[in-house]
């Protein structure tokens, strides 16, 4: 009777380690997982940081070139209507020019 109960409890004592033993694996796995993933989300914030910087350089450059075109085109206009001035100028010019030829008294 003893026997048997001494063979119950052993039993049952080395049915408890086996849990135990998943326990304390399934406890090992949870912590090498939360070790992962706390790894993973820095891996991610940094990628994150790293984009976002490079995204700000891309557009700090587009600004910057938008800038030297808008410099580059306000120059060219300039010039453009300079030059029309000048060919209006010259026209105006070629026209007197022109009716002098034309307007001469015959005596």
């Amino acid at each position: 009777m003893y026997r048997e109960q001494l063979e119950q409890i052993n039993s049952k004592v080395y049915a408890l380690q086996a849990e135990l033993t998943k326990v304390s694996d399934y406890e090992s796995k949870v912590e090498q997982l939360t070790r992962d993933l706390a790894a993973k989300e820095s891996e991610l914030e940094m990628a994150k940081k790293y984009y976002k910087e490079k995204l700000q350089l891309k557009k700090k450059q587009q600004q910057d070139q938008k800038k030297e075109w808008t410099s580059i085109y306000t120059e060219l206009l300039t010039e453009i209507r300079q030059l029309k001035a000048e060919i209006d100028s010259l026209g105006y010019e070629n026209k007197k020019l022109m009716s002098s030829f034309k307007v001469k008294p015959e005596f």
